[in-house]
């Protein structure tokens, strides 16, 4: 069967340089968002001018790089529905969870309107999405796999990045927990699988495997 055309876009919110994921059909004008940053002017400029509807908000996990602009987005598309796992919707709603408050800039979201269980697979925006509970960086921690591209993206939030992984040093991350949890979920998937991580440049499956020296 013909894989969709599907158009993946990144905003970078700057202030911890982040990046935001607005995934869409071609030719659509629907799409799903992948979490919102703190400095959001680059994915509402690009959601402005390509006149995109954002349909729901998926979040890979609650820290507050990743869902500051969820009000934002909410304010010009207030009922856009926020989704992530129980465990991330906790961190939206505590600045303490979120890590805000560490920062002296306490801040929450409003809450989650849908709680997703691992391995839960869903249609929205034409783009049929699956979960994958990774943990280690953050209990909670949820991937989405866009089925209907080939190679797979997928959209890994913090738990990998190119060359790197994520800490695991926050209250609920286990470094230990993370690598055993990438190497047994993340790297099952197909070598040539794009990952496109929460911080800095896309790489493949295949590539961490050979060349990641945190998973050796």
């Amino acid at each position: 069967m013909k894989k969709a055309s599907v158009k993946i876009q990144t905003a970078v919110s700057y202030s911890f340089e982040e990046n935001s994921y607005i995934l869409s059909l071609e030719n659509g004008n629907e799409c799903v968002i992948v979490d919102p940053g703190i400095a959001p002017d680059e994915l509402l400029e690009t959601l402005r001018e390509q006149n995109l509807t954002p349909v729901v908000m998926l979040i890979t996990h609650g820290h507050y790089d990743h869902i500051g602009g969820i009000p934002a987005v909410r304010k010009v598309w207030p009922t856009c529905p926020i989704w992530t796992s129980e465990q991330e919707a906790k961190k939206l709603i505590d600045p303490n969870l979120n890590l805000s408050a560490a920062f002296e800039l306490p801040r929450t979201t409003p809450a989650a309107d849908k709680i997703l269980e691992a391995g839960e697979e869903f249609t929205i925006a034409g783009l049929n999405i699956q979960t994958i509970h990774v943990p280690g960086h953050s209990s909670g921690h949820l991937v989405y796999v866009l089925q209907e591209t080939a190679p797979l993206n997928v959209f890994v939030g913090d738990t990998i990045f190119a060359g790197s992984v994520g800490r695991g040093d926050f209250s609920d991350g286990d470094s230990e927990l993370l690598i055993d949890s990438i190497k047994s979920k993340l790297f099952t998937l197909p070598d040539d699988t794009v990952l496109f991580p929460g911080h800095g440049d896309k790489t493949t499956v295949g590539h961490e495997k050979r060349s990641n020296p945190f998973l050796r």
